[in-house]
């Protein structure tokens, strides 16, 4: 692609205008009305850039052009600042939900808080003037906190909705950092230019030090044969020739004609120096402060048994944060939850043999006195007789006090097979059997059951 051609395409990309390549035909739609009020010509344009592919309904851009005198003069208006907020073509929720492994849970509730910072887009206008040649070129640059980045526009979309003030106290210093970046840009533009610059100032100084060294060895060639004619003249006495001879040396020295010759040269150095100089001039065109979103993401994650809230600060220029395993610190591709909603890997993960819903190594781990089962907090209890943690299957109910208590620490009554505690229970001094104060009635104290008292 010749630099016209380039110029034309990101002049136009420059004003958000559509371009698409159809063979050597440059096809532009969707032309701000601004320049097409500039230019006096309406969209679409259908462009080529060499003398003989013109067609019926084409214009042709060669330096001179009409078109090409009005994108340059356009781009020499100071461009003003305007301010547009941001929003991603996928929403940031949905893509989390897409990009969360979860296998035991599911996100129940969202919430979705957004603040924006400012991203400064800056258009630049850059000429590269040397040897009665121009080349143009056009760059847009983003700066984002201080520092430059690349960026794809086309990622986003435009908020319908009013958004909030933003703060620009910035925007000066963004420029600077744009500015200076500029010049990374036409990088490749400067060193041809300057090479060949080079390259034609050398042969140039080349052929003046030797036209200039010409001169002064023929002056020199002359002084030399004056001064071996004034020898022979003196030799021969011949007065009028060493009049004539000693006349011309002394011109030659008078005029100091190697000085001057010597300055001469100097001043077309000089002035060739000058002709082989390179311009580079740099004009701001437009800048765009973008309000450009981040996010507070709020998701409630629920399973079976299983609650756990999670807060994901999320930037659209960085990937999602990797989760870990809050047992072993491993980064997690799958995310599995255990009842008190940590967050583990697999083989961090264990079940409880009571209700097998899943405990991490992080959770406390209860085991059963009685049979050793490995419980879950809501599958274990302390019972307040023994003090000992037992599972859920190892207690019963006083039915006296209706307290619970474990097994161990509860006696069964043989009559109304009822448990109670031991003190509520007392064996019959006859039989043996053991009966509860209900159901040994007055016989309790006596230490007789109603039948053996009989």
């Amino acid at each position: 692609m010749g630099e016209l051609a380039r110029f034309t395409e990101q002049f136009f990309q420059s004003l958000n205008a559509q371009t698409t390549w159809n063979g050597n035909i440059l096809e532009v739609t969707k032309v701000p009305e601004a320049f097409e009020n500039w230019a006096g010509k309406k969209a679409p344009f259908r462009l080529v850039f060499n003398p003989g592919e013109e067609q019926a309904d084409t214009d042709l851009i060669t330096k001179g052009s009409f078109l090409l005198k009005s994108m340059t003069s356009f781009l020499e208006q100071k461009g003003q600042a305007t301010l547009t907020f941001l929003k991603p073509l996928l929403d940031p929720l949905e893509f989390v939900q897409k990009t969360l492994n979860l296998k035991n849970t599911t996100i129940s509730h969202t919430k979705k808080g957004v603040t924006y910072i400012p991203l400064y887009e800056f258009t630049f206008a850059t000429t590269v003037a040397y040897l009665n040649k121009k080349e143009q070129s056009l760059q847009k640059l983003y700066v984002l906190n201080g520092q430059r980045m690349l960026f794809d526009i086309d990622k986003f979309t435009y908020e319908s909705t009013p958004a909030p003030s933003l703060d620009t106290s910035n925007l000066k210093q963004s420029y600077e950092i744009a500015k200076a970046a500029t010049r990374e840009g036409i990088q490749s533009t400067i060193t041809k230019a300057a090479t060949e610059l080079q390259e034609k100032l050398a042969k140039e100084h080349t052929r003046i030090k030797a036209h200039y060294e010409n001169h002064r060895r023929e002056l020199q060639t002359t002084k030399m044969k004056l001064e071996l004619q004034l020898q022979e003249a003196l030799k021969e006495n011949n007065f009028p020739k060493i009049a004539q001879c000693q006349e011309k040396l002394k011109q030659i020295a008078s005029t100091d004609l190697v000085k001057k010759l010597q300055d001469e040269e100097q001043f077309f150095l000089t002035d060739e120096r000058q002709k082989h100089s390179l311009g580079v001039d740099t004009k701001l065109v437009s800048t765009i402060v973008y309000g450009f979103p981040e996010y507070q993401l709020e998701l409630s994650l629920t399973g079976k048994d299983i609650v756990r809230q999670l807060i994901i600060p999320y930037s659209l220029l960085s990937p999602l944060p990797l989760f870990s395993c809050e047992s072993c610190a491993l980064p997690l591709r799958e995310i599995w939850c255990c009842t008190s909603g940590h967050f583990s890997c697999l083989p961090c993960l264990v079940g409880c043999d009571l209700c097998r819903q899943p405990l991490c190594k992080r959770c406390r781990i209860q085991k059963c006195d009685l049979c050793g089962k490995d419980l879950c907090k809501k599958c274990t209890a302390r019972c307040p007789g023994c003090l000992k943690a037992k599972c859920s299957s190892h207690f019963g109910l006083d039915y006296l006090t209706g307290n619970k208590r474990c097994t161990s620490c509860l006696k069964t009554c043989t009559s109304c097979t009822k448990q109670t505690l031991p003190s509520s229970i007392k064996p019959c001094d006859k039989c043996g059997k053991d009966f509860c104060k209900p159901c040994a009635a007055a016989s309790f104290q006596a230490g007789r059951c109603k039948g053996c008292r009989s």
